[in-house]
C-alpha cells in the first residue's frame, strides 16, 4: 500500500462533522494523487495540513490542490494512467520485486492492481548455516531457477504439505498456486506490457502447465525465432505453404499465394521451410547453438538435425561425431569427406545461408616476401627483358604477377615492374610475354632452376640456389609443351651488360661510367660535315 492509500484513511479516521468530507479515494492506476469531496474550508485545510503524504509548497507552506470541474467528478472513478492501461490475457513483465523482469500473464484487472500468473522461482532451504552477521556490503545472490509448482516436489523440499483448496489451488504461507502456476497480486505500476521475445524455456513452461486461461492466448513470439519477410513457412492449422508477408510484434501475416491472400497466423502457427541439403545457419540472439552453421541432415516434426560446418579444417574431436561425405559443388563434382558434429533445434530457429567458399590455408609465413607462392609463381623475382627486337631490350624488373591463360606460344604473359628510374615514368609496371624475359642472374629460363655451384662457383660446397624464386607447382603456369619443344625464341644477351639499366639498377640511379674499349675507331667520320 502507497502514501496515497495511507493519506485517504488518515483522513477518514480523523475526519469530524465540521470537516464536512462527503467522500475521499485515490485511483490505483494513478500515482501521486488523492481526491476528497468537501468544502474547502479553513478546518478542512488544517486537516490536510497535518495528513501524512500531502505536499506543500515551500513559499506560503500551503497545501497543493487542483479544483476539478463537477462534470468530470463521476470520470473520475474510471480514470487510468496511459502508461498503465492493461487488460486481461495480456502478456506482461514485471517491473520490480522478486520477479522483476520475468514475463506474466494478466488473468483478472482491478481498480487496485491486476492478478498476474508467472513461473515459480522458490528459494530452496539453504543446507549450511548463514554467517554471522558483517559490515560488508552481501552481493546480490542470483535468482532461482524457473520450474512449476509441483506438491509433492515442494514437500519434500520445503518440509511442510501445501493445502488444496476447493478450487484446485495451492496455498503454503500466503502463496497460492495454479495449475503450477504462481498467482501474483500486482499494483498496475509494477507491471507493464511485454513487447519483446521471451525464451523458448519459459514460453514451454507456461505451455506445460496447461492452465484454462492460456488454452486461447496469442503466446508471444520467442526470443530464438528470427523471422523476416520472404521466408517460406507451413501454415500449422492448414498446412499449406505461404510466404512470410510481413513481421509484427504480436503475430505474422502470411501470403498463401491463393485466393485467400494475406492471413494472420501466430508464432506458433508456423514452421520454416527446409530442403534436405540446404545449408542453414542458427539465427537466434542466444543460445548456445548461436551462429552456427551446417548442412540439414533430417526434419521430424518441429525438429532440424544438421550437420556443423566449421571453418577450420571442419574437425571435431567429439566422440559422438559421424562421417558423411557431401557434394559441395556438383558443377564440378568435387565430393569433400569431413567430420562432422550433428546437432539438432527448433526449425524456427534456422535460416537459409550461403555456404562459406572452402580453401586451403597458406603455407607461407607473414614475413615471407613470397607470400603468394602457393598460388601463383616467380612473385618477386628480378628478371631480365632478352627478346630480340623489343623495345626495352636489356632492362630490369620484378615479377609482380603471372597471367595464364593467354593467347601467346607460351599460354603465358608476365607482370613486371621495370626498376628503370626514369623522369617520366619511374618504375613502369607493363606486361610482356613469357619468352621476353629470362631469370636476371642466371639468364635461365623461369621454369628451370640450378645450383650455384653448377653455374659460375663449381668449386662451391654450398646447396644455397642461385636464384630464389617459387617454382610453379600448378599447369596453369607451365608453359604449352609445343612452346617447350620450340626452337622460335632468339636470346641475344650481347648487349645486356652494356644496357644502360643494369648499371642504373646497380649504382642507385647514378650515371655508369663509360667502358674501356680496345678498339680506337672513332665514333663518326671526320670528313663528313655533320656526324652520322
Amino acid at each position: 500500500m502507497g502514501l496515497e492509500e495511507e493519506a485517504v484513511m488518515y483522513l477518514l479516521q480523523k475526519a469530524s462533522p465540521e470537516h464536512q468530507i462527503r467522500s475521499a479515494f485515490t485511483r490505483g492506476s494513478v500515482r501521486g494523487y488523492i481526491y476528497v469531496e468537501s468544502i474547502m474550508d479553513a478546518n478542512m485545510i488544517s486537516l490536510l495540513n497535518i495528513t501524512p503524504g500531502i505536499i506543500r509548497t515551500l513559499k506560503h507552506f500551503g497545501v497543493v490542490r487542483q479544483k476539478i470541474d463537477p462534470s468530470d467528478w463521476v470520470k473520475l472513478l474510471t480514470m487510468q494512467d496511459p502508461l498503465t492501461v492493461v487488460k486481461a490475457s495480456q502478456w506482461i513483465r514485471v517491473r520490480s520485486g522478486v520477479y522483476k523482469g520475468d514475463i506474466g500473464f494478466l488473468t483478472r484487472v482491478e481498480a487496485w492492481g491486476a492478478r498476474v500468473l508467472v513461473v515459480p522461482r522458490l528459494k530452496t532451504p539453504l543446507a549450511t548455516p548463514q554467517p554471522t552477521a558483517s559490515l560488508k556490503r552481501k552481493r546480490t545472490l542470483p535468482k532461482p531457477e524457473p520450474r512449476l509448482f509441483d506438491p509433492a516436489s515442494f514437500s519434500s523440499m520445503f518440509q511442510r504439505q501445501p493445502r488444496l483448496l476447493r478450487d484446485g489451488t495451492y496455498t503454503s504461507r500466503g502463496l497460492f498456486f495454479d495449475h503450477g502456476l504462481l498467482c501474483l497480486n500486482l499494483d498496475l505500476h509494477s507491471i507493464c506490457i511485454n513487447s519483446t521475445g521471451v525464451p523458448s524455456d519459459i514460453l514451454g513452461l507456461f505451455r506445460l502447465s496447461s492452465h484454462p486461461s492460456l488454452i486461447r492466448s496469442n503466446f508471444p513470439r520467442p526470443e530464438e525465432w528470427i523471422f523476416e519477410e520472404g521466408e517460406r513457412v507451413t501454415v500449422l492449422s492448414s498446412g499449406k505453404e505461404a510466404t512470410i508477408a510481413a513481421v509484427k510484434s504480436t503475430h505474422l501475416e502470411v501470403d498463401l499465394a491463393t485466393s485467400e491472400g494475406i492471413e494472420d497466423v501466430s508464432w506458433f502457427n508456423v514452421h520454416k521451410v527446409f530442403s534436405t541439403g540446404a545449408f542453414v545457419r542458427v539465427s537466434a540472439t542466444s543460445g548456445p547453438l548461436r551462429g552456427t552453421m551446417g548442412w540439414v541432415e533430417r526434419i521430424a516434426d518441429d525438429t532440424v538435425y544438421f550437420l556443423e560446418y566449421k571453418e577450420k579444417g571442419n574437425l571435431s574431436k567429439s566422440n559422438d561425431n559421424i562421417k558423411v561425405s557431401f557434394i559441395l559443388t556438383p558443377a564440378d563434382v568435387l565430393i569433400f569427406s569431413f567430420i562432422l558434429q550433428q546437432y539438432d533445434c527448433h526449425v524456427n530457429r534456422l535460416k537459409l545461408a550461403a555456404v562459406p567458399f572452402l580453401h586451403a590455408s597458406s603455407t607461407s609465413n607473414a614475413n615471407d616476401s613470397l607470400s603468394k607462392a602457393d598460388s601463383v609463381p616467380w612473385i618477386g623475382t628480378r628478371v631480365l627483358i632478352a627478346k630480340v627486337g623489343n623495345p626495352l631490350k636489356g632492362y630490369y624488373g620484378d615479377v609482380k604477377d603471372v597471367l595464364p591463360g593467354q593467347n601467346t606460344n607460351s599460354g603465358l604473359k608476365i607482370s613486371l615492374q621495370l626498376t628503370h628510374l626514369n623522369s617520366s615514368s619511374p618504375f613502369k609496371p607493363m606486361v610482356v610475354d613469357y619468352d621476353d624475359v629470362v631469370e636476371a642472374e642466371s639468364v635461365k629460363d623461369l621454369h628451370l632452376q640450378e645450383s650455384i655451384h653448377q653455374v659460375n662457383m663449381p668449386s662451391s660446397r654450398t646447396k644455397i640456389s642461385l636464384f630464389d624464386y617459387a617454382q610453379p607447382q600448378s599447369v596453369l603456369f607451365h608453359p604449352s609443351q609445343d612452346y617447350l619443344r620450340s626452337a622460335r625464341r632468339r636470346h641475344d644477351f650481347g648487349l645486356s651488360p652494356q644496357a644502360p639499366m643494369p648499371g642504373v639498377s646497380n649504382t642507385g640511379g647514378a650515371t655508369p661510367m663509360p667502358e674501356q674499349t680496345s678498339s680506337l675507331t672513332p665514333a663518326w667520320d671526320p670528313s663528313s660535315r655533320t656526324p652520322r
